[in-house]
This record gives C-alpha cells, sequence and structure tokens, in this order.
C-alpha cells in the first residue's frame, strides 16, 4: 500500500469520526430543543390553570356580591 493509499484511508477515517460526532452533537441539540418546549409548555399550562382558577374565583366573588345587591334593595325598596 503506498503512503498516497494510507493517507487517504486515514482521512477517510477521519472524516466518518467527525460525521458521527456532528450526527451525535444535533441529536443532543435536538434533544434538548424539545425538553426545553416540553418545560415551557408545562410552565403555560399550569399558568393557564391559575388564571382559569382565579377567573372562577372572581365570577364566585362576583355572583355572591350580586346576590347581597340584589338582597339590598329587595330589603330598602319602598312598600308597594
Amino acid at each position: 500500500m503506498t503512503e498516497y493509499e494510507t493517507a487517504s484511508l486515514t482521512l477517510q477515517g477521519c472524516a466518518l469520526i467527525a460525521q458521527v460526532l456532528i450526527g451525535a452533537i444535533q441529536c443532543v441539540l435536538i434533544a434538548g430543543g424539545l425538553w426545553s418546549m416540553k418545560k415551557t409548555f408545562n410552565t403555560r399550562d399550569g399558568q393557564h390553570q391559575e388564571a382559569k382558577d382565579q377567573h372562577q374565583e372572581t365570577m364566585e366573588v362576583l355572583h355572591q356580591q350580586g346576590e347581597a345587591l340584589r338582597a339590598l334593595i329587595e330589603r330598602t325598596a319602598p312598600p308597594a
């Protein structure tokens, strides 16, 4: 085997190793991005649920206030 053939095979081996490393790095980056997206989704889902709960509580308080106002108007209304 000539020196050129040996160098060519060595370069091909190095190129293969580089391709494998680059592929592995890409897979790690994609997995990290997906993990980050899932984490963000879970955070937003929790915030959305908290907002829904807070809205429900506000609506209940407004309903109670409306009932109290209705009762007050009925008690203070002049006799018919």
